[in-house]
């Protein structure tokens, strides 16, 4: 299988970069700028500049095909291993490709259809009482609705405790979820059905926007793994065999695991997203894309215990820039290859990114 990497950074002047002191640098960060083209089964040849110049570029070069596959460090076990797709074919020398992210049109925060407040629908939003029934009455109503552009809203103000909960369609028209409130998960264990807390599935023209937070509290399951009594713990948003999809401008912490999970989805747009957790807390990454194409994320701050973003197997096409990572683990794909596993990843372009105080930049990581 081949494979392409092509990864850039910038050198301000002729100074070391440990010597510049730029606004990041200040706060003890290597500044990355940079765009990845990432496959597997690549062997590197790198050259040094023989004095200081603006650009450094590392290519990795074709070798012979290596056998492949994926798994993601700390994820839901059982993860499966897709068919790949036919392999990505380049040019003599370095290739460039810049995919078009193609999404739906989609406006933002404005409710121009019908609206379905969950307040309206028996949500109490006192933080105690548990609001996941309330929840699913009004997804329900609004998925089953024909008029153009239905609502959910999640009203500011208030804080919505839910149980794990699964939104599903297909609906009758594209749905739009407005959260400006705060959803917080239950602070307790629970047995895992399918190891996540908040899912989206099988939805055709989803926005996800607001100015709310989901708050996972994390903190009982980190403990609960720490003294080996829970195997796993639950994803807390996944967005699932979904095309089309939006999510801008929410806050997410304190995940169990990962926060964010884009899985078997085709177009998917994320921006101005604020993701934390505390550098030690157990895989926790902040966004985690697998089997999924055409996924653009954008203009995010993210700093958690693990990767700020994870790519896994069968995933194509994919744009991450003006990114701020840290703490964490950096921008990775894989883990790729467990047991001699064959894997996919393709188009994987990352530009624009700073990383802080992490312990990777861009990386690509095998068994």
């Amino acid at each position: 299988m081949a494979a392409l990497l092509h990864l850039q950074w910038k050198r301000w002047g002729a100074a070391p970069i440990e010597e510049q002191r730029g606004p990041a640098e200040a706060r003890g960060a290597r500044v990355v700028h940079g765009r990845c083209l990432w496959s597997a089964g690549w062997r590197p040849q790198c050259t040094e500049p023989a004095a200081p110049t603006v650009n450094r570029e590392i290519s990795l070069w074709p070798s012979s095909p290596i056998p492949s596959g994926e798994d993601h460090t700390g994820s839901t076990p059982g993860n499966q291993i897709y068919p790949s797709r036919g392999p990505f074919r380049a040019s003599k020398g370095v290739a460039y490709v810049f995919p078009v992210l193609v999404f739906a049109s989609l406006a933002i925060g404005v409710l121009s259809g019908p609206t379905y407040n969950v307040a309206g629908y028996g949500a109490k939003g006192d933080g105690r009482m548990d609001d996941t029934l309330a929840f699913m009455a009004a997804w329900n109503a609004a998925c089953t609705d024909s008029k153009a552009r239905t609502s959910v809203l999640v009203p500011a103000g208030k804080t919505f405790l839910l149980s794990a909960v699964s939104f599903k369609g297909p609906c009758k028209s594209s749905i739009h979820v407005q959260i400006d409130g705060t959803i917080l998960a239950p602070n307790k264990t629970w047995i895992l059905k399918k190891g996540v807390w908040i899912d989206f599935m099988f939805i055709k023209g989803l926005t996800i926007n607001g100015s709310g937070v989901i708050d996972g509290q994390g903190a009982i399951w980190w403990h609960c793994r720490a003294q080996k009594q829970c195997a796993r713990a639950p994803v807390a948003f996944y967005i699932g065999s979904c095309t089309h999809v939006r999510l801008t401008g929410l806050s997410f912490k304190n995940s169990p695991m990962m926060h964010v999970c884009i899985h078997n989805t085709v177009g998917a747009n994320l921006t101005k997203l604020n993701i934390s957790a505390p550098a030690d807390s157990p895989n926790t990454d902040g966004v985690h894309i697998e089997r999924s194409q055409e996924v653009q994320i954008t203009h995010s701050t993210i700093g958690t215990g693990d990767d700020c973003i994870s790519i896994g197997n069968g995933t194509y096409n994919i744009n991450i820039s003006r990114i701020d990572c840290g703490p964490g683990h950096g921008i990775s794909i894989g883990s790729l290859g467990r047991d001699g596993s064959i894997a996919q990843v393709e188009q994987i372009h990352v530009s624009s990114c700073n990383f802080y105080n992490t312990t990777n930049g861009a990386r690509i990581k095998t068994w």
